[in-house]
């Protein structure tokens, strides 16, 4: 049985194996000494080689991402879309969960341009205005394009930057794309 746990809201989630059939089992073992409540979030069908498959798999979109998961199978959940849109493929099913990390892959692979200018703003995202990040999200989420949104962040704002605008603009199509 593949299993695949949550803390806070899927900030961080678990992915992991167990032979047992009682897997509240499991989540009481693995809540122990930990202060952060565990829940499951689903489980599926699986092998403790199909888990160690997609470990070695979530892995490597990790490094290609240039992303650090946690020790013990523990991955940081929010700040990828591939990993939020693979955790809705998985639930169907090993096979769809690795189409769905193939196909990310393919394009993070066609997208190398966009990745090297998103690394660039990546080092003020902490810093950024969320109001900003929040209104390019409401446009996108209506949507507006790209080119759209840099506009009425210009006309709504005033001057901005032209490395700030496209980092606001990537930072919105993370957190609300």
């Amino acid at each position: 049985m593949i299993y695949v746990l949550e803390t806070n809201n899927c900030e961080y989630v678990k992915i992991g194996y167990t032979g047992q059939s009682d897997i509240e089992k499991r989540i009481n073992q693995l809540q122990t000494g930990n202060p952060i409540r565990i829940y499951l979030l689903y489980q599926i069908e699986g092998t403790l080689k199909q888990e160690q498959t997609l470990h070695y798999k979530l892995q490597s979109m990790y490094a290609q991402k240039g992303g650090v998961n946690i020790p013990n199978e523990w991955y940081y959940a929010q700040r990828y879309t591939f990993f939020r849109n693979f955790l809705k493929e998985l639930k169907y099913g090993f096979s769809q969960g690795m189409q769905s990390l193939h196909e990310s892959s393919f394009e993070a692979r066609r997208s190398v341009k966009h990745e090297r200018d998103y690394l660039k703003c990546r080092s003020w995202f902490d810093d950024v205005d969320f109001e900003k990040v929040d209104y390019a999200g409401r446009l996108f989420n209506e949507g507006k394009s790209y080119p759209e949104v840099k506009q009425s962040l210009k006309l709504k704002y005033g001057f901005i930057d032209k490395s700030v605008c496209r980092g606001i603009c990537y930072r919105a199509e993370i957190l609300h794309g």
